[in-house]
């Protein structure tokens, strides 16, 4: 009997520990793989060249589909939220772009000031056809 309790004894806080680390990973957020986003500057729109028309070919809802489509297996849909956040106007070196702004957050990762969340920003040509899909790194509330 002292033999099991002893055997016990040194058993179970390794059991305890070993469910805490699981229940710990399983609880972690998945973020999306990061790509960086080339140098822009924000514009407002009567800076578009004279003639230049910025064609609209996805609705807000179409840009979140797109988005979470491209990202299916890289985020857990039971914990990850995706919402549109704003658009405009940015120049590039290689011109202007319609620039929409998609958040992704995960609500395992919720502090004591909020929800992490990571910044995907969606390039659009004039032409209305995607240009880009990059994502930032997470941030967090302080």
């Amino acid at each position: 009997m002292t033999v099991l309790a002893a055997v016990l004894g040194c058993v179970m806080p390794l059991l305890v520990q070993a469910s805490a680390d699981s229940s710990q990973q399983a609880s972690q957020p998945r973020w999306l793989p990061k790509s960086s986003e080339p140098s822009h500057k924000d514009v407002p729109y009567r800076r578009l060249p004279a003639g230049t028309k910025m064609v609209v070919r996805m609705s807000s809802d179409d840009v979140l589909r797109m988005v979470q489509e491209q990202f299916v297996g890289k985020f857990d849909p039971d914990e990850g939220v995706f919402s549109v956040r704003w658009e405009g106007l940015i120049q590039s070196p290689k011109g202007f772009f319609r620039r929409v702004a998609v958040y992704f957050e995960d609500r395992r990762s919720e502090g004591p000031h909020g929800v992490c969340a990571q910044e995907i920003a969606v390039w659009f040509r004039p032409s209305g056809e995607v240009a880009g899909v990059y994502v930032g790194e997470p941030l967090c509330p302080l």
